[in-house]
């Protein structure tokens, strides 16, 4: 079992690209999202800590390992699913920690998404069945693994 790597600086970023070829021709194979939200035996909403909300990501590369992205603190995310005329292969992205994001705060947020010219601050309205976009996550929190079976069930 491989352990994991937290993204917290600059030069977090830089070691996780470098692993994994800047996910140059990779692909993303299987998301699992877990909200912490839930309703309790007395039928109350529960809504769960922010670091319940954890999405995990796992990429095939034709250069590189399985890797398993783990986001936790999930704020936001959009999966781009099948669509006509675009192909599934990732050329690039975009991975950046941004203190921008979080209107009269500057609480870091990690933003991943599959090209680097991605832009978090502008995100236009798409035909969404048309149109090709970008898959992304912004989170409070980013950790990475090389993804192996043995790896697959622990968080």
């Amino acid at each position: 079992m491989g352990p994991w790597h937290d993204v917290q600086n600059q030069n977090d970023i830089d070691a996780l690209l470098s692993a994994f070829g800047g996910f140059h021709d990779s692909c993303l194979v299987k998301a699992d999202y877990q909200a912490g939200a839930h309703v309790d035996q007395r039928n109350a909403m529960g809504q769960g800590a922010p670091g319940d909300y954890q999405l995990r990501l796992l990429f095939h590369s034709q250069w590189a390992r399985p890797l398993e992205l783990c986001f936790t603190g999930v704020r936001s995310f959009h999966i781009v699913g099948w669509q006509e005329r675009y192909f599934c292969d990732i050329f690039d992205c975009y991975l950046n920690i941004r203190t921008d994001l979080v209107p009269g705060r500057d609480d870091p947020v990690v933003v991943w998404a599959d090209g680097n010219c991605f832009d978090p601050k502008n995100l236009t309205t798409q035909d969404i069945l048309n149109e090709g976009g970008y898959s992304y996550v912004a989170a409070q929190g980013l950790r990475w693994r090389w993804y192996t079976e043995e790896t697959e069930e622990t968080p």
